[in-house]
């Protein structure tokens, strides 16, 4: 019973807040626009720079949201991209240290520069056993 009570005490409470708050803006409404018309001010006018600026810094803070919202995704990109890069440079170095066998740094480093000029998408297709032979051998006629 407690629960039915208490929204209707916020209810009520809220709505006392609010026309007391109402009825203090409407005469401070007529004061300050009695005030601003002493001193030569439109009030009308005044409330439309208001809004105008209102509506500038909304405009703001749209374009600032916007432009982080496009730094937070050029960030990430750029994140793939160097990660799918540190992955291929690794994926080269263990091709050409498995193709040199132990101890041959000399060798690695051979193949490892002939990898670099290997697409991505052919060492993707480096899964395949024929496909692999058929590197090891090709590597093997350029030396």
């Amino acid at each position: 019973m407690n629960e039915d009570r208490k929204p209707k005490m916020e209810s009520s409470l809220s709505e006392r807040l609010f026309r007391a708050f109402e009825e203090a803006a409407t005469e401070n409404d007529a004061v300050v626009n009695e005030e601003l018309i002493a001193y030569g001010v439109d009030p009308d006018e005044v409330v439309e720079e208001g809004l105008e600026l209102v509506k500038n810094l909304l405009g703001k803070q749209k374009l600032y949201r916007a432009q982080d919202e496009y730094r937070r995704f050029r960030d990430a990109i750029q994140s793939v991209i160097q990660s799918t890069e540190d992955r291929t440079k690794d994926f080269r170095d263990r091709i050409a240290r498995s193709l040199a066998g132990r101890g041959n740094e000399r060798l690695i480093k051979v193949y490892h520069r002939k990898l670099e000029s290997v697409e991505l998408e052919d060492l993707a297709s480096l899964d395949d056993e024929k496909t692999i032979l058929e590197l090891f051998r090709n590597l093997k006629e350029i030396e």
